[in-house]
């Protein structure tokens, strides 16, 4: 008997949905950091990523056929993949019957009781995983332990106080990447420039108020010093041979002396790893962008919603036209690709709306864009008041997919935001204008495959 197994569980897009052709297949960071942590404490850990094996149920039976009995297994769960997570439990169950299951991530986190009111589910940890998973794999007893909910012997929901947030995430250790299948991985199309490339999250917690965003990490922010970043991507170069990193924080720019302290780590050691990030808008002035180019940043992803200022009051996002505008013009005076992220559909938007969303998109110079329709994911700001409005009326999480419109408004049907969705793509990246821009970048042969497997997936996805 080994002390803990962690599942991240298999998932898929139903439907017509342009993630379907290009999504990325990306380690599960946080069980990694999970098992890490796990491990440093002397806790036997192993990991089954399905998503990442192309595992279903019954592949997942065989792998456990010859494996020793776990005392407890935690999975993973978002709002697409939670469907799944409950099969997976049964499963894990049916095979290992004294096995205590522990449920973790997003979606369990903003609903508990769907997840506890399962028969195999004992536990669920709400929020950050390390401290509490350990205090769970030590022995104790669930009633002393902070930040879980759990069922007692009479089958009873109970909910203990909230665990307090690590205040320096620097004590955690790098992922347990060794335990990952590390070959497996790679970004979604259009995000990276060499591989094999990985995607790495180097703080926890955002200030922002988005009304579509659900805060599993709290609005305080805590971020790994440069040098333990430069640490992790050099013990990522040394033994996986990792050629880009993709920086997956929400808040990556906005601490800019540590971000200014990497570059400079980067440079000073003359390293040639290539790297993207995401960034806020208003957060990144032309000096840190030409540094972050010279250290090897090729593109940064700004999300932009939309370009209707009721919008953007109605979604709390923070920023206006004004901003927006600043942000690309100053990416790309640096050198670096600009990529703009956008929603089709929230409260408020109309045909018009959307169409001068889209109409932006194409006239900004934007170097790549995505668009997805809304998906009020359980947890968030907008979940809660469009319930309570009566304005969502599907619960079926396997169609919270960001490509399904979910929300029923009066000023749009939902038939016109699909439509629209296929036609932002379209009007996007088949001009003449955007095909020439993007030919004349090609530096090299990676790059024009890269090019070339995008242009078909696209292909693809209008097919459908």
């Amino acid at each position: 008997m080994f002390d803990l197994l962690l599942i991240n569980p298999f998932w898929g897009f139903k439907g017509k949905n342009i993630w379907k052709e290009i999504s990325g297949v990306l380690p599960p960071l946080g069980i990694a950091s999970i098992a890490a942590f796990s491990r440093d404490r002397g806790f036997s850990v192993k990991i089954i990523d399905m998503q990442a094996e192309g595992l279903n149920l019954d592949s997942l039976g065989s792998r456990m056929e010859d494996m020793s009995e776990p005392k407890f297994v935690g999975i993973t769960a978002t709002t697409l993949s939670v469907k799944n997570v409950y099969k997976i439990a049964d499963v894990v169950k049916n095979k290992f019957s004294k096995t205590k299951i522990i449920l973790g991530g997003h979606h369990p986190t903003a609903l508990p009781e769907e997840a506890l009111k399962k028969l195999t589910v004992d536990i669920v940890v709400l929020g950050e995983g390390e401290m509490t998973v350990s205090d769970i794999l030590s022995g104790k007893s669930f009633e002393e332990i902070d930040g879980i909910a759990y069922k007692n012997g009479s089958g009873r929901i109970i909910f203990n106080k909230d665990r307090k947030l690590i205040d320096d995430i620097n004590i955690l250790p790098i992922p347990a990447y060794d335990l990952l299948p590390m070959k497996k991985y790679h970004p979604s199309l259009g995000a990276y420039k060499k591989l094999p490339s990985i995607s790495m999250i180097s703080s926890r917690g955002c200030f922002g108020s988005c009304s579509f965003c659900f805060r599993i990490f709290g609005q305080k922010v805590r971020i790994k010093s440069a040098e333990n970043i430069y640490k992790e991507i050099k013990y990522l170069q040394k033994n996986f041979g990792i050629k880009e990193i993709n920086f997956y924080d929400d808040v990556f720019t906005v601490f800019r002396e540590n971000l200014i302290s990497l570059c400079r780590l980067i440079l000073s050691d003359k390293n040639d790893i290539s790297w993207s990030c995401f960034s806020r808008i208003g957060f990144a002035d032309l000096e840190l962008l030409k540094l972050m180019k010279e250290a090897g940043c090729h593109q940064i992803m700004y999300g932009i919603e939309s370009v209707n200022e009721s919008v953007l009051k109605n979604i709390e996002k923070g920023i206006n036209i004004g901003g927006i505008r600043d942000a690309i013009r100053l990416t790309q005076k640096s050198g670096i690709d600009c990529r703009g992220a956008f929603m089709l559909g929230n409260v408020g938007e109309n045909e018009q709306t959307i169409k001068k969303t889209i109409e932006f998109s194409v006239k900004s110079g934007l170097d790549f864009a995505s668009f997805n329709v809304v998906s009020p994911y359980p947890g968030t700001k907008l979940f809660e008041c469009a319930k309570n409005s009566g304005i969502l009326n599907n619960f079926d999480w396997d169609f919270y997919d960001e490509a399904t419109p979910l929300l029923e408004l009066s000023t749009i049907s939902s038939e016109k935001i699909t439509k629209l969705y296929f036609s932002a793509y379209k009007k996007f990246y088949f001009r003449i204008g955007y095909i020439i821009k993007r030919v004349i970048k090609i530096n090299g042969l990676e790059y024009f495959n890269l090019l070339l497997k995008g242009f078909f997936a696209l292909i693809r996805f209008f097919k459908k």
